[in-house]
């Protein structure tokens, strides 16, 4: 069974659309629980929660994403964690659901859109080598199921400036688990300037670089549609990073 992991904080605006695409996939996803880690919302995101009807709301204790996600894995009771960015969305599920193992993570394939929901491409999951995510972990962390225990024993890292959404966590877990391809499983990834990504970047003091070099990636081969185009053609935007 699956817990499904939702960082909160202010997300009202686009938090309704990701509970209804999880709601939409239900009938075919094996949910144990949902947890919502909220970090003092002061919106209506709440409100939405309530409305939701069901799951269980985590204050969140310290601050940032990457420790919210380790609260809520902290207290996940399902066999495997399904992470659900508050202004992501689930598009597809397997009609017949895979039967999960406890040593392997399962990966699916990642839309990444606008911020108005238009899909600007689709990354395909890749088959690959244990061996090689050790040194080359390319691993796009949401579109994945996990084994609760393999995030348990390597969660993110939280110290201040040195955090690494996926590289080390994925490397050293790569060691103890299997990658199985689970390609019917399509994750939505919204990309905007006030996305959980853009946000945690732009949050560090240290790394304004990095979020404006970020920025003008995404500008450049995302939000400008004809370079989008363009940018599809190019068999590594398929690959994982």
């Amino acid at each position: 069974m699956i817990t499904v992991v939702v960082a909160t904080k202010n997300s009202g605006r686009y938090l309704p659309e990701a509970l209804n695409s999880l709601q939409i996939c239900r009938t075919s996803i094996p949910i144990e629980e949902v947890l919502f880690v909220d970090a003092g919302s002061t919106d209506q995101t709440l409100d939405v929660i309530a409305q939701f009807g069901e799951g269980r709301v985590i204050k969140q204790e310290t601050s940032g994403l990457y420790n919210a996600l380790n609260e809520g894995v902290t207290q996940a009771r399902g066999s495997h964690v399904l992470f659900l960015h508050s202004d992501d969305t689930i598009r597809a599920w397997p009609s017949e659901c895979p039967t999960f193992v406890s040593d392997s993570v399962y990966v699916g394939c990642v839309d990444f859109m606008r911020a108005d929901g238009t899909v600007l491409f689709t990354r395909f999951p890749v088959r690959f080598p244990r061996w090689a995510l050790r040194d080359y972990p390319f691993l796009f962390h949401p579109n994945a199921l996990y084994p609760t225990w393999a995030l348990k024993q390597f969660p993110y890292n939280e110290q201040r400036f040195g955090r690494k959404a996926d590289r080390y966590q994925i490397a050293a877990m790569a060691h103890l688990v299997r990658f199985r391809r689970l390609p019917d499983f399509v994750y939505q990834f919204r990309i905007h300037h006030s996305s959980v990504t853009a946000q945690a970047l732009r949050g560090r003091t240290r790394e304004p670089l990095a979020y404006w070099l970020w920025r003008a990636w995404v500008i450049t081969l995302w939000e400008d549609r004809k370079l989008a185009r363009i940018a599809r053609r190019f068999r590594g935007l398929r690959t994982f990073q």
